[in-house]
């Protein structure tokens, strides 16, 4: 009814349907040969935002996994060597009282 040249086109980031456009009919009829171009760059453009969001989840996710890695990695080597304290101070007095009858020299004695 305007006479204007239209197109419209949506698609959601998340949507597992193909997108929706609207080309209004002077449009189409003004450009009979490339009436699907405008929603060809469309679809070309939402598939390349839609990939690229994919690949930052990707790259969020591997990141997680690899902090999360870290995390357990770190969880692990302080069991170990709350362990060792532990069987340390087992066969020779709790750490503190070690130290302190140890000395500044060490336990070799002086060099």
């Amino acid at each position: 009814e305007t006479g204007c040249w239209l197109f419209m086109g949506a698609h959601h980031p998340g949507a597992t349907l193909p997108l929706i456009h609207y080309s209004s009919p002077k449009r189409c009829d003004d450009h009979k040969e490339g009436a699907d171009d405008l929603g060809n760059v469309f679809l070309k453009i939402a598939t390349a935002l839609r990939n690229s969001r994919q690949q930052e989840a990707l790259h969020l996710s591997e990141a997680l996994s690899d902090l999360e890695h870290q995390h357990t990695q770190g969880l692990f080597e302080k069991g170990w060597a709350e362990q060792l304290l532990v069987a340390y101070e087992a066969a020779y007095g709790p750490l503190s009282q070690t130290a302190e009858s140890i000395g500044p020299a060490g336990p070799m004695g002086p060099p």
